[in-house]
């Protein structure tokens, strides 16, 4: 990948790699030094038995051991200060980009890939954060000690040196083909989940029928368990032989220092036992145990990595020119041929267009037509969430980019979402306020308290109109609606096209609402029919 591609987190974690690692190192060093001081003066200890060097060598150790365990400490926090910090930049630096690639990309990536990204691979690499600390103080220790054994005996350290060498080298092969089994792994389960969903998503319906219920169990989450099953337990199997292969190697190591070495007088009978001393010390455990879980947070964090470099280049490509500010007075949106088509390899794949549609102040205007036949893709069009990939948009008679004028519309998708606070709108009049819950008919029911609702635990008719609430205090030139009184009662559907829709249109507001109700197309100026993304007969 290019250098202008990669996202400017990495391209900063990189260019700074090596002043990043420098405190860490030079802590580490401190540390391992500090204890491997102690280590020798124990075994210098053992050899001395004139009372005033006890002595002597109790008070080294004694300051050695506070200092070593107040620098310990201050590696371990610095390192997992270090790691936190770093993995809370990488997930608000994805959030921040999400939030700024358009719907199209959004929905081709998919929410499901971004949230396991964030909370997956983030919630394990910060899990290890404290392994982290002490694999690098272990790899410190084995630098300092192999230089310390070649300062006591130089074959022994060169034996030391290749026999762990070997053993690292073994042990790192064979992580390569864990990671890729890892991926196998990941795959499987997200397959299995799938299940699961399918399971929770899909419960009335499999309650409803004990044949189809035993048939999805039985090839579908049964199946998809014992391959997932399976698929750990080789896993594990490759996993434990590379332990117990490394483990014996380092093993083996004391034996031929402990037998071999004075056998052909490589060392004396003196060194001995500070060889043993320093091998038996040696952190192999750690790394054997350890190292797995730095590097499948090694690989989360790439994962982290290429999304976020992925997320920033949408980003780029599908940003505005800067947000236009809304007109003074709002009179008129063309679109003239616009069209969209969704991307894939399929060239029989669904668009809308082209398409000729226009929008005036004090409208209303009603779109209809079958199921698939557009009218969600239309919305998320004209309102810019969609790129248009032919024609052009005139407001008030000027040609405009539609995405630099999303802020025109206040929209209630069928598949809305209400949050619990109402965001971007400064402060709120809680007399208006007050006068439009009332409207929608939710006094005793719903507040709000500082720009937050007090409550959202409503029926999904109340919710809608909680959304309508919202709407009403964005106050935006243009209304958009899908199918929104499709879940209101009779009573209040009737209040919403006879009295909201008619109120609307006296205010100047524009309206854009998708509804089957032809029962009420006689409330609407227009009433649009999309046939297969085209207008057709109304």
């Amino acid at each position: 990948m290019k250098k202008t591609d990669q996202s400017v987190l990495f391209r900063d974690f990189r260019k700074n790699r090596f002043q990043l690692a420098r405190p860490v190192i030079l802590r580490g060093i401190l540390v391992v030094t500090l204890g491997v001081s102690m280590m020798a003066t124990l075994y210098n200890t053992l050899g001395i038995h004139q009372e005033q060097s006890e002595i002597r060598y109790f008070v080294v150790f004694t300051l050695l051991l506070i200092i070593y365990f107040i620098s310990y400490r201050r590696f371990q926090l610095f390192v997992i200060r270090f790691v936190q910090r770093t993995v809370a930049d990488i997930r608000l630096n994805i959030m921040g980009h999400v939030r700024k690639i358009g719907l199209a990309d959004f929905e081709k990536i998919g929410p499901e890939k971004i949230y396991l990204a964030l909370i997956y691979d983030e919630r394990f690499i910060s899990a290890i954060s404290q392994y982290t600390a002490s694999v690098l103080l272990s790899i410190i220790a084995v630098i300092i000690i192999h230089i310390y054994l070649c300062c006591l005996s130089l074959p022994a350290g060169i034996l030391s040196f290749c026999v762990y060498g070997m053993a690292c080298a073994i042990y790192g092969f064979n992580q390569i083909r864990i990671r890729e089994m890892i991926e196998q792994v990941r795959t499987r389960e997200k397959v299995f989940l799938e299940s699961v969903r399918d399971l929770f998503e899909g419960f009335k319906e499999l309650r409803l029928n004990d044949k189809k219920s035993d048939d999805f169990f039985h090839r579908g989450v049964k199946k998809h368990g014992e391959l997932l099953r399976e698929l750990k337990i080789q896993y594990q199997n490759v996993f434990m032989n590379n332990y117990s292969i490394a483990y014996g190697l380092f093993k083996s190591l004391l034996m031929l220092m402990v037998f071999l070495t004075p056998l052909f007088g490589i060392v004396t009978d003196n060194l001995i036992f500070s060889l043993f001393g320093c091998l038996f010390f040696m952190p192999y455990s750690v790394l054997i145990d350890r190292v797995p879980g730095i590097i499948l947070a090694a690989v989360s964090l790439q994962r982290l990595f290429q999304l976020q470099q992925t997320l920033e280049k949408l980003a780029q490509e599908s940003r505005v020119s800067g947000q236009a500010p809304v007109p003074a007075d709002f009179e008129q949106l063309r679109y003239e041929n616009i069209g969209f088509c969704y991307e894939g390899k399929d060239t029989n794949l669904f668009g809308v267009g082209p398409l000729d549609i226009t929008i005036n102040k004090g409208e209303i205007l009603f779109i209809t037509g079958g199921n698939g036949s557009g009218k969600s893709t239309l919305l998320k069009l004209i309102t810019g969430l969609y790129p248009i990939q032919s024609g052009q948009v005139c407001l008030n008679n000027t040609e405009i980019l539609i995405r630099d004028h999303r802020h025109l519309f206040s929209v209630i998708f069928s598949d809305y979402h209400l949050f619990m606070r109402l965001y971007g709108m400064g402060e709120i009049d809680p007399d208006q306020a007050e006068d439009f819950i009332r409207m929608m008919q939710l006094e005793g029911k719903v507040g709000l308290d500082k720009n937050r609702f007090t409550t959202l635990e409503l029926s999904t008719g109340q919710k809608k109109r909680l959304a309508m609430i919202a709407v009403l205090l964005e106050n935006k030139p243009v209304y958009v609606f899908d199918e929104w009184a499709a879940d209101q009662d009779p009573q209040f559907r009737r209040y919403f096209y006879e009295s909201l829709l008619p109120s609307f249109k006296a205010r100047g507001k524009a309206v854009i609402a998708v509804t089957h109700d032809d029962r009420w197309f006689h409330v609407a100026d227009r009433v649009m029919r999309l046939e297969y993304g085209q207008i057709g007969n109304s």
